[in-house]
């Protein structure tokens, strides 16, 4: 490959199932989320914890049965890929973010069943590239609990240029 465009198109067309850039040498891929059981959960609890404060929540004060959201790994921060939720702005610069959440008035309307929303998103680099055309009602996403084996099964380990090889041997 001898330019930029060249590059580009065989990176295109590869996004699906996932390709080393012959630019960057980084993985690029895209991957579909399905808005799960365990986000629906997650905004349900957010939505109720918020009608009765009408104020920011503490990601501590979110609950999944006995736990605190946080058990639900990156689950809860993908609600913002949908725009179901937003963070409180960090003022605290000794910390990563603040911890404290809202719902939109889009995660409110989903959350009561007012409104659909798409069942898939597709992204690339953490950003939204595309949307399923499949819709979902939380009803649906109470359902669709989260698969593991779904996720690992479209898994497929790269392979690594000359500059990265070493991370997967044996003596390492």
């Amino acid at each position: 490959m001898k330019t930029l465009e060249e590059v580009r198109a065989y990176t295109e067309k590869h996004l699906k199932d996932g390709v080393i850039c012959p630019c960057c040498g980084r993985h690029v891929k895209v991957y579909r989320r399905k808005f799960n059981q365990i986000m629906a959960i997650g905004l349900v609890n957010l939505v109720a914890k918020h009608s009765r404060t009408n104020d920011w929540v503490h990601v501590y004060d979110i609950r999944l049965g006995d736990r605190d959201v946080r058990a639900m790994g990156g689950s809860f921060v993908l609600l913002t890929k949908w725009g179901m939720i937003v963070p409180k702005v960090n003022q605290d610069t000794q910390k990563r973010c603040s911890g404290f959440w809202k719902p939109t008035i889009k995660g409110i309307r989903f959350a009561t069943g007012h409104i659909s929303t798409p069942r898939y998103a597709d992204c690339l680099n953490n950003r939204v590239i595309g949307w399923s055309e499949e819709e979902a009602t939380i009803d649906q996403a109470f359902s669709t609990k989260f698969d593991y084996q779904e996720l690992i099964s479209k898994v497929r380990l790269p392979k690594a240029p000359q500059a990265q090889r070493g991370l997967f041997d044996e003596n390492h």
